[in-house]
C-alpha cells in the first residue's frame, strides 16, 4: 500500500508537471522598488562594505566601491548579457560590468571578460584568454548621464561587446575577441569602483541547447517504465531480491542505453568538468569514469571496517554483550540509536552501518524486532551523516559543490531538525525493545563465523551497488530535469520520496541552487533524508545492513514506508504550515 502511494504521488506530479515545467532561460532584474531598498537579495550577492546600494528611482544605483553578484549558477559556453548603463560620476571607474567563470573545485577564476568604463582610457576590455589577463581599449568617451545599452555574447572561446546609446540606438563601440571558455560555474558582476552609477534592465540570455529544455516523450515513458520495474520488482520476484546490487546495475545500465538510443543528441554539447550529477543522461567517457571511480572511496571504507570487525568482532561482541547485561536493554538500543546518528557525520554513515550490524547480530530478540530496530536505527544514521561534509554524498555535494558553504553549514541550518529526531528515533527504538522477547529466530541465526572471502565479497556488492546509483542518477536524469525540480516546493517535498529507490545526491545535485532560500533548501533536504530510509536502495546504510543481516525487501518496505511517510507529514507541517 505504502508503495503504491509513493508511485501514485511521483506519477502524479510527473505529469502534472507538463503544464508546470515550462520555463524561460533567462536571468532578469528590472531594479524596481522603493528607493533607498537593496536589489533582490534572492537574486544578488551584495557587497557593499565600501560603498552604497541601492534602489532609486527605479534603477540600481551603485557608490563608491561596490558590487552585486548574481546567485543564480548557470553552466553554459554560449550566453549574452544585456544591461542597461548611465555613469553619474566621471571619477575613479563608474562602469564595471565582469562576466566570471569559476571552476567546480574551490571556485577558482577560470575564465572572465569585463565591460568597464574610466574618463582616461574610454570604454575598454579585459579579459582572460591563455590564463592571462588581457585588456583592449577604445579610447571612446561616455557622457555623463547617458544610458548606454551594453550586449556581451559569449560563444564558447569567443566573445562579442555591442554598446549603443539607449536613446536613438547609436553605435559607441563594437569589439570582439577570444577568451578562455567559460565551461564552469558563471556569475555576473554589476559595480562600481570609487564612483557613482546606474543600471537598469538586466537579462541574461542562455544561447545554447540543453536537453533539459527540450522534453521528449518516449524518454519519459521509457523512463517511468524502467522507474516501476525498479520500485516493485524486488518486491514480486525473488531472484532479483536476493541479488538487489546486480538488478540495480543492470537498470542502471539499461535507463542510460535507453537514453542513448532514444534521446536527440544533434545539438548537445558536452560541458566538460563536474561529477557525474552533471554530466548529460547517455553515454560519455565521463560517466564511465565517474561509475567506476565514484564507488572506490566508499568501497575502501567497506573494506577496512570489514577487516577490522573480521578480526576483532570476538572482542567487540564481548564488549557488547557485557554492555548489554549492565542496562536494560531498551536503554542500551536508546543509546546505539542516537550515538550512531550523531557520530555518523563524523565516521561515516557507512562505518555507523558497519557498527549497526555488529550490535545486531549480539542481539537475540526475534526477528520481526530486530528488523525494526535495524531501520530505525538506519533513519538515525542517514539523517545525521547528512551534518558535514564527511557523512555522506549528499552533504558533501550540497555543502561543496552546489553551495560553496562552510564545514558546518548543513549542522547550523538542519540540524535544528535533524539532532531532535535522531534523540526521536532513539526513543521509538527504546519502545519497540521494551516489548521484545529473546527468541532463536533472530536476524543472526544463521550467522557462523565470517571468512575472510566473505568481507571481500561484501565490498564488492557494496562497489556494484553505488555503480548503480551512479548509473541510475544519471539514467533518471530526464525525469528529474523535465519534471521533479520545476514542481512547487509543496509538491517536490512530496515528489522527494523517490529517492527511496533514486540516489539523493542525485536529487540534491539537480534540485539545490545557491538562489533559493534557506527555507527552500532546509525543505527539499529533509524530504530526501526521510524518504531515504523508506526502502532499500535510498540509502547506502540501508543496502549495507540488510545485505549483511538478509533483511528482505519486503520486511524492510512493510516497517519502512510508514514510518518514513508519518515522518515527512510530521516536517511537512513543521516546515511548511508552522513555518518553524
Amino acid at each position: 500500500m505504502g508503495l503504491a502511494l509513493i508511485a501514485l504521488v511521483i506519477a502524479f506530479f510527473m505529469i502534472s508537471g507538463g503544464v508546470l515545467a515550462s520555463t524561460d532561460s533567462i536571468i532578469k532584474d528590472e531594479f524596481t522598488g522603493e528607493d533607498g531598498d537593496p536589489p533582490d537579495k534572492n537574486k544578488w550577492e551584495i557587497h557593499d562594505d565600501d560603498g552604497t546600494i541601492q534602489i532609486m528611482d527605479n534603477n540600481l544605483d551603485i557608490e563608491g566601491h561596490a558590487w552585486i553578484l548574481t546567485r543564480e549558477e548557470f553552466q553554459t559556453f554560449q550566453w549574452t548579457v544585456s544591461v542597461h548603463v548611465s555613469p553619474l560620476s566621471m571619477d575613479g571607474t563608474p562602469i564595471v560590468i565582469k562576466l566570471l567563470s569559476e571552476e567546480h573545485d574551490g571556485g577558482k577564476l577560470h575564465s572572465m571578460v569585463t565591460v568597464e568604463y574610466d574618463n582616461t582610457t574610454g570604454w575598454y576590455t579585459t579579459f582572460i584568454f591563455e590564463k592571462e589577463e588581457h585588456t583592449d581599449q577604445s579610447g571612446i568617451m561616455a557622457d555623463l548621464n547617458e544610458w548606454y545599452h551594453v550586449v556581451v555574447t559569449i560563444d564558447q572561446e569567443e566573445f562579442d561587446i555591442n554598446i549603443t546609446r539607449t536613446a536613438d540606438g547609436g553605435a559607441v563601440w563594437h569589439h570582439e575577441g577570444e577568451c578562455e571558455g567559460f565551461h564552469n560555474i558563471n556569475h555576473v558582476e554589476l559595480g562600481s569602483d570609487d564612483s557613482h552609477v546606474r543600471y537598469n534592465t538586466f537579462r541574461v540570455y542562455d544561447d545554447m541547447y540543453h536537453w533539459q529544455d527540450h522534453k521528449q516523450t518516449t524518454v519519459t515513458i521509457i523512463m517511468f517504465i524502467i522507474f516501476g520495474i525498479v520500485l516493485f520488482l524486488p518486491f514480486t520476484y525473488r531472484p532479483v531480491e536476493h541479488n538487489l546490487e546486480a538488478f540495480l546495475f543492470s537498470m542502471g545500465f539499461l535507463a542510460v542505453t535507453m537514453n542513448t538510443i532514444f534521446m536527440d543528441k544533434s545539438q548537445i554539447i558536452i560541458v566538460e568538468g563536474g561529477d557525474a550529477h552533471s554530466l548529460p543522461p547517455f553515454w560519455t567517457g565521463q560517466l564511465v569514469e565517474s561509475a567506476l571511480m565514484d564507488p572506490l572511496m566508499i568501497t575502501a571504507a567497506v573494506l577496512i571496517a570489514g577487516m577490522a570487525f573480521h578480526y576483532g568482532r570476538d572482542h567487540f561482541r564481548r564488549y557488547m554483550e557485557k554492555a548489554i547485561s549492565k542496562m536494560q536493554l531498551k536503554i542500551f538500543i536508546f543509546i546505539i540509536v542516537v550515538t550512531l546518528g550523531m557520530v555518523a557525520s563524523m565516521i561515516t554513515a557507512i562505518i555507523a552501518a558497519l557498527l549497526l550490524v555488529e550490535v545486531i547480530t549480539v542481539l537475540r530478540l526475534d526477528r520481526k524486532t530486530e528488523t525494526e530496530l535495524t531501520i530505525i536505527a538506519c533513519f538515525s544514521i542517514g539523517l545525521g551523516a547528512a551534518l558535514t561534509p564527511i557523512g555522506e554524498p549528499l552533504s558533501t555535494i550540497v555543502i561543496v559543490t552546489k553551495l560553496q558553504e562552510d564545514f558546518w553549514y548543513l549542522a547550523r541550518n538542519i540540524g535544528k531538525y535533524v539532532i531532535p529526531s535522531v534523540i526521536a528515533f532513539g526513543i521509538i527504538g527504546y519502545f519497540y525493545a521494551s516489548r521484545s522477547h529473546v527468541s532463536r529466530n533472530t536476524l543472526s541465526e544463521d550467522q557462523v563465523e565470517e571468512k575472510q572471502k566473505e568481507v571481500f565479497i561484501r565490498t564488492g556488492k557494496v562497489y556494484l551497488f553505488v555503480m548503480a546509483l551512479v548509473l541510475l542518477g544519471t539514467g533518471f536524469a530526464p525525469l528529474i530535469e523535465w519534471y521533479i525540480i520545476k514542481l512547487p516546493p509543496m509538491a517536490l517535498y512530496w515528489v522527494n520520496t523517490s529517492s527511496a529507490i533514486l540516489d539523493n545526491a542525485t536529487l540534491a545535485a539537480a534540485e539545490i541552487t545557491r538562489s533559493m532560500t534557506q527555507e527552500q533548501i532546509n525543505a527539499a533536504l529533509m524530504s530526501l533524508l526521510l524518504s531515504g530510509g523508506m526502502l532499500i536502495p535510498g540509502n547506502i546504510p540501508n543496502i549495507i545492513a540488510a545485505s549483511k543481516l538478509h533483511i528482505t525487501s519486503k520486511e524492510w518496505a512493510s516497517f519502512g514506508v510508514p514510518l518514513g511517510m508519518v515522518w515527512l507529514a510530521i516536517f511537512f507541517v513543521v516546515l511548511f504550515i508552522l513555518k518553524l
